[in-house]
């Protein structure tokens, strides 16, 4: 079912007015410069690109009107999640002609900005500068029954029951000369936290950012997983000793290939990996 991006509206409750989103002109005049959204979007794409960037309304994500609002994303079983941004209401959304949706000065030091994609949406900080907060709170609004759990890896797994419904990927920092700066999030009163532990040896800009992700490997991962947890079928007894269905997910969605998945199965004290490697359809819908 086609979706359309709602860009200039808030969407949860707290009841956010909608406001009209200002377009940023990609041709602006050669003698007025880049404004600061442009600016700040330009240090975003630098480092995230665009080419997964939605803009033809596919992606079912809406976005708020002012940096106080929240995302609304799908999940991978159809309902809603909400990701509220860690900014104020005084700064409003510009939409730049790639996609990416800036939010100038919607915290101390730092800007906001949302990337909505073929398999999620991207929130993204730009701390500025060394006074900037190291810590920003990504209030979660997530259907009933549904957790967060963070994942050896260090993302972050969202389920319903045996049900995955989507995870934040592993966090990642980058400042302005390509460097990685060490980041990690917490799950902490309803919230998904991201510390970037940035230093005097940090190039600013730095560029952050959780990724709510539901990437159609994964619902094929997990749907491949669930299928074979029956008695009757060949992998159940070395799921069931993964813990069950979810565990397995959890370890799967951890995982970037095939031997992190056996190295994360170790560590857990569990065996069983190498029998569900063998699922039909395993290798392709969770690792490449």
């Amino acid at each position: 079912m086609k979706r359309t991006i709602h860009r200039g509206a808030a969407i949860i409750a707290a009841g956010t007015a909608g406001a009209l989103v200002l377009t940023i002109a990609p041709t602006a005049a050669a003698d007025s410069g880049p404004s600061t959204a442009e600016r700040v979007a330009t240090v975003v794409e630098r480092t995230t690109g665009t080419a997964d960037i939605s803009r033809d309304g596919q992606s079912g994500v809406t976005t708020p009107a002012t940096a106080d609002g929240a995302i609304s994303a799908a999940a991978v079983d159809g309902s809603r999640i909400s990701i509220r941004l860690p900014g104020v209401g005084s700064s409003n959304a510009a939409e730049t002609g790639t996609g990416t949706i800036v939010y100038p000065g919607a915290a101390k030091n730092a800007d906001l900005a949302v990337q909505p994609t073929a398999q999620g949406v991207r929130a993204l900080i730009t701390i500025n500068n060394a006074n900037a907060a190291k810590e920003y709170r990504f209030g979660l609004g997530l259907p009933d029954g549904a957790t967060a759990e963070q994942l050896d890896n260090g993302g972050v797994l969202v389920t319903k029951g045996e049900d995955v419904l989507g995870m934040f990927d592993a966090p990642w920092a980058k400042d302005a000369a390509g460097e990685a700066v060490p980041t990690s999030y917490r799950v902490e009163g309803g919230a998904l936290v991201q510390t970037v532990r940035f230093d005097e040896n940090t190039s600013f800009p730095v560029v952050a950012d959780p990724w709510w992700n539901t990437a159609w490997k994964w619902t094929k991962c997990a749907a491949a997983v669930a299928v074979a947890f029956f008695p009757a079928a060949k992998a159940y007894k070395a799921i069931k000793v993964l813990g069950g269905a979810k565990e397995t997910a959890k370890l799967l969605w951890g995982a970037r290939t095939k031997g992190d998945f056996i190295k994360h199965a170790k560590k857990a004290g569990k065996n069983g990996a190498v029998e569900i490697l063998g699922i039909a359809g395993m290798e392709s819908y969770c690792f490449k």
